[in-house]
């Protein structure tokens, strides 16, 4: 530093800056020494406001505007930050009293700097209003914030992919609080100087203070320097002082010639920067007077310890000022480098829906602290997701939704889901329940098979189906082409049922009764001259496969009761027509798993069947098919229910809980119908493989990780874009009519077991 006297020898004019323009200054002057040198006077301020150490070890006299600058910024912020004691002070339960508390969480994958949250909290400086951040660390690490809904909309600006839901943080014991060490002007060490210049890596800050045990909350208001908005200044005289200094350019008029400090690449990064440049750096910086709470002992008070550079904190009640950028390097979504145990971050990106009138109602659809009715749109919908997840759950409110306005199936292999929808039969519908339980031994449900077709090509083709679906390995061209004209014959006959394949084969008295009112002639030809010209032995060799399968299947006390009825009691064309609600409980655990099987693709079947003759019908009601775990039942013809249904105003809603499970002997033609006729698809947590696929049919609008990790009551969805699920509790159960609906339903469409057994033992001897 140059001596004394050449310091003195310094124009007047330009040391006299405080004293020509800011006459208050002479007041400042007058308490802290002599006026007799503008420069001693300055000197001597600036040694007891505690700024000239580092003053005299970095700056030369001829940069007295810099000094200048700095004592006058110096003293502005020692002020700002220390206000007056006899001013109400803001608790930290006023703090919190009129600002909403809120969950911050960041992807995983996160690579939005600090830089990031240093313009968001730049943005909301100018609103004015007081905020808190907070990083708490009980069973997982959270970071919350509690300010304005703006500083929301400024997050979700600068990150967003970010998650903002409700969530308060929980603080135990008393806090110890942390102050600066050293004069406010002076910055603390900032985000850009932890980056690893040689190796090319960022190190993310927040790391340190996510691993330590315990809590930091820091408390900030935007410091204004405006004039008429200095509150917080103790009397009227730095008022006026600071209220000039704005009215003539500010603190910004000071800043050294050649341009700002932020717009210079290494001030920027900091780099090689000595305490004069950090002071002038942090003085042009939007500033915040902040409190800093820490809860979790010597370790969290630790954590800060990486922070000192120019400044530093320590242990002190008092508030000190901080800038933007010291703010977003202490609090900011993490990194995704950052690899802290139990870090609450976003499993699941969240995408904006679209709105949608249409269709029966998904769940909600959260999206940056805005809930939307998901609703699944007119067609088809399919839903995937392993067990436990929610899909049962979806199904359920989706079915006592459709329900109350319209005809409703559901077919259910486990029969949970059966259970609670008669939990939830609205009082007014209880009359059009059809409940279709084949475990109930004693009454068995009326279900020919047979029963008068008005295509009866297409009936025929449907039950074969089933029959290669339950005998891949063994069912052959042989074994179709007979039982093929079996079932022609029995069909057209009309007083039969499936109980007749194995008589027609074998009794030639029966085979020639029914031949009587057939009028097919390849029919016909088949029975008179291929079937009839063949030699005892081959025909025994033909059909012994067809008698061993088909017998095997009719030895079933259940399905032989239900489907050797030749008289049919229930009419699935007409309770769709009537809108009727149609539940079928086909419990693998009361059935076994063939018999669940064999029911089930028999009563997908009947339902395409049943839709498709509503073609010669001009009003055709709407319908909604549920069907759970649907590969157990679908066949081959499931590819064309599924395209065609739409055309006879039946909805399918199928699920199940993975894709290969649609992949039959290599045959993707399944899936492949499913996912292409499917105008929603719902994906809940699923696993890696099918997590992949998913990804691509949802247009990569989300990655696999983001569907592995959805947690419980969550999916994604495709509609007309694709949004983030969230599903919503189980409907509220009713008044239980269980008994009532089993009583209608025995009453209408089944008769007791004595009665039927004697009505089949009565037909097989005629």
């Amino acid at each position: 530093m140059r001596s004394r006297t050449s310091a003195r020898s310094c124009s007047r004019t330009k040391c006299s800056f405080l004293s020509a323009s800011l006459p208050c200054w002479n007041r400042v002057a007058r308490k802290y020494g002599s006026r007799s040198t503008s420069c001693s006077v300055l000197s001597l301020s600036m040694n007891r406001i505690g700024l000239m150490p580092f003053v005299v070890t970095t700056a030369k006299c001829d940069d007295f505007p810099i000094v200048e600058r700095l004592a006058t910024a110096t003293l502005m912020l020692r002020q700002v930050a220390q206000p007056n004691r006899t001013a109400p002070c803001m608790t930290q339960g006023a703090f919190l009293a009129y600002h909403p508390r809120v969950l911050i969480r960041t992807s995983r994958d996160n690579v939005r700097s600090p830089q990031y949250m240093e313009q968001a909290l730049a943005a909301f400086h100018a609103v004015g209003k007081p905020f808190s951040l907070s990083i708490v660390r009980t069973d997982r690490v959270r970071l919350y914030v509690e300010g304005s809904e703006t500083l929301h909309k400024y997050l979700y600006a600068q990150y967003p992919e970010l998650d903002i839901m409700e969530g308060s943080p929980q603080f135990v014991g008393d806090p110890v609080h942390l102050r600066l060490s050293k004069l406010d002007v002076l910055p603390i060490r900032r985000y850009p100087q932890f980056d690893d210049m040689l190796e090319r890596t960022n190190v993310d800050p927040i790391a340190s203070l996510c691993a330590a045990a315990g809590a930091i909350r820091i408390e900030a208001i935007p410091v204004d320097l405006k004039a008429g908005k200095l509150a917080a200044l103790p009397d009227t005289m730095r008022a006026r002082f600071l209220g000039r200094l704005c009215l003539r350019g500010g603190l910004w008029s000071f800043l050294p010639v050649g341009g700002s400090v932020q717009d210079d690449a290494g001030t920027r990064s900091h780099d090689r920067e000595v305490a004069v440049q950090g002071a002038l750096d942090k003085s042009g910086r939007p500033l915040f007077r902040c409190r800093v709470s820490v809860w979790g002992g010597e370790g969290m008070v630790g954590a800060f310890g990486q922070f000192t550079g120019h400044n530093s904190f320590k242990k002190g009640k008092a508030w000190c000022i901080l800038s933007n950028e010291e703010l977003a390097t202490i609090w900011h979504p993490p990194l995704a480098t950052v690899s802290v145990p139990g870090l609450d971050r976003v499993e699941s990106k969240r995408l904006e829906p679209k709105e949608s009138g249409e269709g029966v109602t998904l769940g909600e659809a959260v999206f940056r602290g805005r809930t939307t009715i998901a609703r699944a749109g007119n067609g088809h919908l399919y839903t995937i997701g392993k067990t436990g997840q929610g899909k049962s759950t979806l199904l359920l409110n989706a079915i006592c939704e459709e329900m109350q306005t319209k005809g409703v199936g559901v077919i259910d292999p486990h029969g949970d889901l059966i259970e609670d929808i008669l939990r939830r039969i609205p009082s007014n519908r209880v009359n059009d329940v059809i409940l279709v339980d084949p475990s109930d031994k004693e009454f068995p449900m009326s279900f020919n098979l047979l029963r008068e077709s008005q295509n009866p090509e297409l009936l025929v083709s449907g039950i074969l189906a089933v029959f290669a679906k339950l005998w891949p390995n063994v069912w052959s061209a042989r074994m179709e082409h007979i039982t093929r004209n079996c079932l022609m014959a029995l069909v057209e006959h009309g007083g039969s049922s499936l109980l007749g394949v194995p008589r027609i084969l074998s009794d030639s008295r029966f085979r020639e009764s029914v031949l009587t009112k057939v009028r097919d002639p390849l029919v016909l030809s088949f029975w008179r001259e291929e079937y009839g010209g063949w030699t005892e032995r081959y025909r025994t060799e033909a059909i012994a496969p067809i008698q061993n399968k088909i017998g095997q299947l009719l030895s079933s006390t259940i399905i032989r009761n239900m489907v050797g009825q030749v008289k049919n009691k229930l009419d699935l064309r007409q309770a769709m027509q009537d809108g009727r609600i149609v539940i079928v409980n086909l419990s693998k655990g009361r059935l076994g798993q063939d018999v669940s099987a064999f029911l089930g693709s028999m009563f997908v079947t009947r339902f395409q069947l049943d839709a498709m003759s509503r073609a010669w019908t001009r009003e055709r009601a709407p319908f909604s098919l549920y069907v759970d775990e649907f590969q157990n039942f679908a066949t081959p013809t499931f590819a064309t229910m599924l395209s065609e249904s739409r055309k006879y105003n039946l909805q399918l809603r199928l699920a199940n809980q993975y894709v290969q499970q649609l992949v039959i002997e290599h045959d993707t033609s399944l899936r492949d119908a499913v996912l292409g006729n499917s105008s929603c698809i719902v994906s809940f947590q699923v696993g890696s493989d099918d997590a992949e696929y998913f990804a691509k049919q949802f247009e990569d609008a989300v990655t696999p990780q983001d569907i592995l990790g959805l947690p419980k009551y969550h999916a994604y969805a495709r509609t007309d874009s694709v949004f983030l699920l969230r599903s919503r509790p189980p409907m509220p159960e009713l008044e239980d009519q269980t008994e009532k609906i089993r009583r209608l339903s025995r009453n209408r469409y089944a008769e007791d077991r004595s009665t039927v057994e004697r009505k089949i033992t009565k037909w097989f001897g005629t």
